[in-house]
């Protein structure tokens, strides 16, 4: 599987009921990590979206009615959480992806691809997905960042499926889009927060999106440690960065 079990797949069958719950109370906590990808690919009126790993289908909330969205997942507790919402929803199987060729204007791939060890047959198959015309946004965290430190060190360990990513770089990851076919990769870093009405919120979002077993004073020092934590007068904002890929399918 592109998505391997071991990784991915298996992760969030365990975890996913935690993750979706975090994200289920809170849907907009990480809106400028959906929005962003987005604005990237300029979607218009009418055109077909897939979300790759798409989780619960979270995009759905920040995509105009008119859009076709579909999901694709390899979690099959998060493939179910998909259908329960009514969406569109598509359960990879073995590595390939139950679709047409040329079927979507545009794919988005948001903080999945990380777990996943080869990334060359994966975009490939993201770029049989697409129509002549169609782009592609992956959005994942960078090699060498705060993020992928507060993963790999705090996450890992507080988290009984732990943690090691397979993390994006300007050279690598667009060597293997090229190897996969895309065309005009361009990269940029997305620099943005996740937002939340008070501290305790905070810790409690992090800890069900992690599955972290942690005490509440455990999670608060790790987030400060590695990420640092904003206040303003409105809100508590936990600092995040991806980098972004945008490349065409010809």
């Amino acid at each position: 599987m592109f998505l391997d079990p071991v990784d991915y797949g298996k992760i969030f069958d365990e975890r996913g009921a935690s993750y979706h719950a975090a994200m289920d109370a809170l849907p907009q906590a990480r809106k400028h990590e959906f929005r962003r990808p987005l604005e990237l690919l300029n979607i218009a009126p009418g055109q077909v979206l897939i979300d790759l790993p798409a989780g619960g289908g979270y995009l759905r909330h920040f995509l105009p009615e008119d859009i076709r969205y579909i999901c694709v997942e390899s979690s099959q507790v998060f493939f179910n959480f998909c259908r329960h919402k009514g969406l569109h929803s598509v359960l990879m199987d073995k590595d390939a992806v139950a679709l047409d060729s040329e079927v979507a204007d545009n794919l988005v791939s948001i903080a999945g691809v990380h777990h996943v060890e080869n990334k060359c047959r994966l975009f490939a198959e993201m770029r049989r997905l697409l129509k002549p015309s169609g782009k592609v946004c992956i959005a994942d965290v960078a090699a060498g960042s705060a993020v992928a430190s507060f993963l790999d060190e705090f996450v890992d360990k507080f988290t009984s499926t732990g943690h090691a990513g397979k993390y994006l770089s300007n050279a690598e990851t667009t060597g293997e889009l090229k190897e996969a076919g895309f065309k005009n990769v361009e990269h940029t870093m997305l620099n943005y927060h996740w937002q939340f009405s008070n501290t305790e919120q905070l810790i409690w979002y992090c800890k069900k999106i992690f599955a972290l077993e942690a005490t509440d004073a455990d999670v608060l020092d790790g987030l400060e440690t590695y990420l640092g934590i904003e206040k303003n007068k409105d809100a508590v904002l936990l600092p995040w960065q991806l980098m972004g890929f945008v490349a065409t399918a010809y």
